[in-house]
């Protein structure tokens, strides 16, 4: 449950992890430290990901590698919140073309339905388009006929144009999703930041109110944009993909409640209040 502290009422912390928590595969430095310092006031701590490469037990796992102490109950994920999502659809989706991860289409049929790579093994109701490193004109070409011909949904795990890595940026799940909405000519039902059905759990998990959560994100677009479609607090790191100029160019309304170089400059006393 979440705890009146310091920095409220009630608070409950929610961390973005590419580009805050860790980089590629390195923690990136006060990460560790902002988490237990977190953890020292007693503020419930999640962390909330677009990332559909892998599970809530897979990542709890990585961050405990990396020396985060980490529980799956503790993470949200784009991967398993598709699955919550298409077993809500009306009608609910029986059969889905993946183009995504292996792991994705597991969570997926986990939910009981059935995923395809192809439409050579049948038709299918949805298209999950997410991050897909073994992309072929083959998937995108059949995703898109699921869509333009056949009259499928499509379902958008992750939105991010893209995503911190050690050498700079790679593109996101959301550039590719934004490829086949624009050639199939269809909105997307999106799932993942800046949507907010990942949040929508935690609060369910902690029965709290938007207010009581704040949001640690390094991209303006999704983390702080969830944030704002939540009514949740935020704070905007400098740590991943967007910058001092990003925040420049970004109309007030849109901007975060705070924006910090990274996380040893955390605004524990600033945001403390109602």
């Amino acid at each position: 449950m979440h705890t009146t502290g310091q920095l409220g009422p009630a608070v409950i912390l929610s961390f973005d992890l590419d580009g805050v928590i860790y980089r590629g595969s390195n923690l990136i430095e006060h990460a560790a430290a902002a988490v237990n310092q977190a953890r020292r006031h007693g503020y419930p701590v999640y962390f909330g990901t677009n990332n559909t490469h892998y599970g809530a037990e897979a990542i709890a796992a990585r961050l405990s590698d990396l020396g985060i102490s980490a529980r799956p109950e503790n993470v949200v994920c784009a991967a398993d919140a598709t699955a919550w999502v298409l077993a809500e659809l009306d009608p609910p989706a029986r059969r889905a073309l993946v183009m995504g991860t292996e792991h994705l289409a597991e969570e997926i049929e986990k939910a009981g339905i059935e995923t395809v790579r192809y439409l050579d093994d049948g038709s299918v109701d949805v298209v999950v388009a997410s991050l897909d490193l073994d992309l072929s004109f083959r998937v995108l070409s059949h995703a898109h006929w699921a869509l333009r011909h056949a009259g499928a949904r499509l379902v958008v795990p992750s939105h991010d144009r893209n995503f911190p890595w050690s050498s700079g940026s790679l593109p996101g799940g959301g550039a590719l999703a934004t490829a086949l909405s624009y050639s199939a000519e269809v909105d997307p039902i999106m799932v993942g930041k800046p949507a907010t059905r990942m949040f929508d759990e935690i609060l369910k998990r902690e029965n709290a109110r938007p207010r009581d959560l704040v949001l640690v994100g390094d991209n303006l677009e999704t983390d702080i944009g969830a944030a704002k479609a939540l009514g949740a607090r935020s704070v905007l790191v400098f740590t991943g993909v967007s910058d001092r100029a990003d925040l420049e160019r970004t109309a007030a309304a849109d901007r975060p409640d705070f924006a910090i170089p990274d996380l040893s400059r955390f605004p524990w006393e600033e945001l403390a209040g109602p």
